[in-house]
């Protein structure tokens, strides 16, 4: 947490910096000033709109939380999944738990304050709400009026609990307040209730799950106090309202729930907390977090905001940018949450309770395929600590379970999601700074996975046919419809492909070469998918062989993307492949070809998942801006990530351009504004765009920070592209930053201009690192696959070819067969510039081969390396 003290001298560097530099910049230049209360420029109700056509829900709550906090109170509005939409007129109530998320989650704790009398069916009851100037959204602090009502509502938080401050008209009408334990938002299998004898206490709990049509549970147990006895009360069961009755449960519908009622006009604060261990344990949590007015908690929660969005300062001359930046960070810092009550019990993977160790806490809500890209690395870089306690969590998880969950919620894993991304998460935490937990049980953990298969609990896997990839070097598809248990092959072999360049990483850290060196290999299976053909990442099926037709094809017929992809397409996939981009370049042509199609494929900006354009709404396009730093051409990377992050990004409702899945949208606007972006997964690597401040400091530990300086970033005239870069003075034009600066600290000057510079980063050095160990030379396909010959002919097949590394300049392709008259003839030939080369192969067969099916081998020879493709040679006489 940042001093006041602490803050001032650190802008003071700035401003040293900025004298330093003076000479780079114009006589005239006037640098806009620090924020200096960033707590002040954030709006809690942007983003919880709709950010596009496709996925457009975005999902964020407006509600009161502090950073990490267990709970998120927030208003939930009628038959929104995620609980709240800015559009949206009807309120259902404040709920306890929030996550901003694509499926029904969370919800859990429903309160509605009314005057309306209770009807037959309160636990349907809404109230309409109102989206004017009078709701209010700021860090730890929500407040909204109801207009039939007028009733005014104001929430505050802390880590385990909500407070709520509750204003009644005085008009003669009865103040109800409906606590509704089984409004659960994804469905409630059992839910109780029970009001206090002393009539100022109601306690309960909920039990939900179902993430995704996943089979997961938890049980949330809450504890409530309120500032006056309540005068009457009464409660339900989801069939019958009881008056006077003091306790319901429900179970299969799980709505049950209760109501109490004060005198026309009161004003009345509730205190409720929660705990996943017990109602002893939120009764703990109460009392420990129980003290204070709703203003003092209102500024304590303001306080603590202030501090961690404060690790980064800003400066710069648009007020919406800052809004929308610092809303961003704000956004970011939410989850994952705390998950142990004040005494350090949690409920772990197992079903049992356990204790954290004293200081740290225990985190939970990893949406991991989400947030791995980027917001890892924003808490690893800002909050070291926290990041050591969010992997010691999941490492927690894995010896209560026995395997990583992928997609923690609560205490299961709901196997949401494709890949194995809970591990490049966990070390991208690590890369960037959350060093603080046990690292060599969490690497036995990730090697365990991705050699065995990863068993936990209740037939939970961590990487679900492992055997089959292991043995085939690829996920194969084996249907032809998503529905029915089929599998998105080809994204899982991208995104394994991906964890096993992070354990690659992460052995080596740890001084395991033997396993770095094996998964460093394992890290170019993408390879085996790619289709020389089409030159696109293709589902293959378990024979080996490619689909027929173009690379980027419909979705099936009640499918959601491209069969094979989840959530997306050929086009959109092919370019996922960060931890070799030279390697992908080299493969799809070269700088000039790959540059062309990224050119065409950058046309539009958020297609969704069945055109074949950037769709920058989803986690698969998030690094495809700074590919162009890849190539020689930063120019254009600056230029897109400012598209992208001034035509999709702004302060409203629907300002973000798909759902923020716990942040990890948002993390993506916090490194694009500050021209940062760490663009390969268990690496530190940084790669650079144009900032959109003139003045940046980033807090590190020890009291190092980063200080980037780039004058004329903001305003309305703003400059758009990198003239030139210094670090520390001296002038670079690499497009990345020294691993080391993110503990070291540096100070980046940039020289910006309002016209692209097309010198500045562009030589072979200029580029980011690529990790191209392990590579094929070479990948091969032939059509057709499978070939009709008489005995006593010949057949042909043409043969496409495509290097995978640069240097070679020729290939030789020979087939075998185990049958002794069938024979392939000899092709050589040179690679065409691109790399690519096409070739006919004459297959023989001689009368003597029976009628039946032959496998036939092609071996595609380059350089050193050999590629084969098994071809089925079709024999009949007729």
């Amino acid at each position: 947490m940042w001093s006041r003290r602490r803050l001032a001298a650190l802008l003071g560097a700035g401003l040293l910096v900025c004298v330093m530099l003076a000479s780079a910049v114009p006589t005239s230049y006037d640098p806009p000033a620090f924020v200096t209360n960033p707590v002040d420029h954030v709006d809690t109700l942007i983003g919880t709109g709709r950010g596009g056509r496709t996925v457009g829900e975005i999902n964020n709550f407006p509600g009161a939380s502090v950073p990490f906090g267990m709970v998120q109170y927030s208003p939930d509005t009628a038959n929104n999944y995620a609980g709240y939409d800015h559009a949206n007129g009807q309120a259902t109530g404040f709920s306890m738990t929030h996550a901003s998320v694509g499926c029904a989650a969370f919800g859990d704790i429903s309160m509605l304050p009314t005057t309306t009398p209770i009807g037959s069916e309160p636990w349907e009851a809404t109230e309409e709400i109102t989206h004017d100037d009078s709701e209010v959204g700021v860090p730890g602090y929500y407040t909204v009026r109801f207009p039939a009502t007028k009733v005014t509502a104001e929430l505050t938080a802390t880590t385990h609990t909500g407070v709520g401050r509750f204003k009644y008209p005085d008009n003669g009408q009865r103040a109800l307040f409906y606590v509704n334990s089984g409004a659960s938002l994804g469905g409630t299998s059992a839910a109780n209730i029970e009001i206090g004898g002393d009539n100022t206490t109601i306690t309960g709990s909920a039990t939900s799950g179902g993430f995704c049509g996943k089979d997961n549970v938890y049980t949330v147990y809450f504890a409530m106090k309120f500032s006056r006895p309540f005068t009457s009360y009464g409660t339900w069961d989801g069939y019958t309202v009881f008056a006077g009755d003091r306790s319901a449960y429900s179970s299969y519908t799980g709505s049950s729930g209760g109501y109490v009622g004060f005198p026309a006009g009161s004003v009345i604060e509730v205190r409720t907390a929660l705990s996943y261990v017990s109602l002893d344990g939120a009764r703990a949590n109460l009392a420990a977090e129980g003290e204070g007015s709703f203003d003092d908690v209102r500024a304590a929660a303001s306080k603590e905001w202030n501090a961690k969005l404060s690790r980064i300062a800003i400066a710069g001359a648009s007020v919406d940018d800052v809004k929308t930046f610092y809303t961003a960070l704000y956004h970011s810092l939410l989850n994952p949450n705390t998950f142990n009550d004040v005494d350090g019990r949690y409920i772990g993977f197992d079903g049992d309770v356990h204790t954290v160790a004293a200081g740290h806490t225990q985190y939970t809500n990893f949406s991991d395929w989400d947030t791995y890209r980027g917001l890892g690395a924003l808490h690893g870089l800002l909050f070291p600590e926290h990041a050591s306690d969010m992997a010691q969590s999941l490492v927690n998880d894995a010896e209560q379970s026995g395997a990583f969950p992928r997609w923690a919620l609560a205490n299961a894993a709901t196997a949401e999601m494709s890949g194995d991304s809970v591990v490049p998460l966990i070390v991208n935490l690590y890369a960037f700074g959350g060093k603080d937990f046990d690292l060599r049980t969490a690497l036995r953990y990730m090697v365990n996975a991705a050699t065995e298969g990863g068993v936990g609990l209740n037939g939970y896997v961590e990487r679900p046919g492992l055997a089959t990839y292991l043995h085939l070097g690829y996920l194969p598809e084996m249907a032809d419809s998503c529905i029915g248990g089929a599998i998105p092959g080809a994204s899982i072999t991208l995104e394994w492909s991906v964890d096993d360049f992070a354990i690659s990483r992460f052995a080596d850290a740890l001084g395991d070469s033997a396993t770095a060196a094996e998964f460093q290999n394992r890290a170019q299976y993408w390879q085996n998918l790619f289709n020389p053909t089409t030159h696109y990442i293709s589902p293959r099926d378990a024979m080996g062989l490619f689909p027929d037709g173009p690379g980027v094809v419909d979705p099936a017929e009640g499918c959601f993307s491209q069969l094979g992809f989840d959530e997306g397409n050929a086009e959109q996939y092919v370019w996922y492949v960060p931890q070799n981009i030279a390697g992908l370049v080299t493969a799809l042509g070269g700088r000039k070809a790959v540059g062309d199609r990224l050119d065409r494929f950058t046309t539009q900006l958020n297609a969704g998942p069945e055109e074949p354009y950037l769709w920058a709404g989803n986690e698969p396009g998030f690094d495809v801006p700074w590919l162009y730093n890849y190539i020689g051409q930063p120019w254009k990377t600056q230029l897109l990530v400012d598209r992208v992050r001034s035509n999709l990004f702004a302060p409203t409702p629907d300002g973000e351009p798909g759902n923020d899945d716990l942040g990890a949208m948002s993390s993506w606007y916090v490194w694009a504004a500050l021209g940062l972006y760490p663009s390969t997964p268990g690496t530190s690597i940084l790669t650079v765009n144009t900032p959109l401040f003139d003045r940046v400091v980033i807090e590190l530990p020890a009291g190092k920070s980063i200080r980037m300086f780039a004058p004329g970033a903001s305003g309305p005239n703003r400059m758009k592209y990198i003239k030139s870069l210094t670090i520390d003075g001296r002038p670079t034009d690499q497009t990345y930053l020294p691993e080391s600066i993110i503990h070291t600290g540096a100070d980046l000057a940039f020289s910006l201009s309002p016209k692209p510079n097309k010198a500045w980063g562009t030589r072979d050095s200029s580029v980011p690192p690529s990790f191209g160990t392990g590579s094929s030379t070479v990948t091969v396909n032939a059509s057709p696959a499978i070939v009709e010959i008489a005995p006593g002919s010949t057949g042909n097949v043409a043969v496409d070819v495509q290097r995978m590394i640069d240097g070679p300049g020729g290939y030789t392709i020979t087939g075998e067969s185990d049958v002794k008259g069938i024979k392939a003839e000899k092709v050589s030939g040179q690679f065409d510039a691109d790399g690519s080369a096409a070739a006919t192969l004459t297959i023989r067969v001689a009368k003597s081969v029976a009628d039946g099916y032959y496998p036939l081998v092609l071996t595609a020879k380059v350089g050193d390396g050999t590629r084969t493709f098994k071809l089925l040679v079709t024999v009949d006489q007729d």
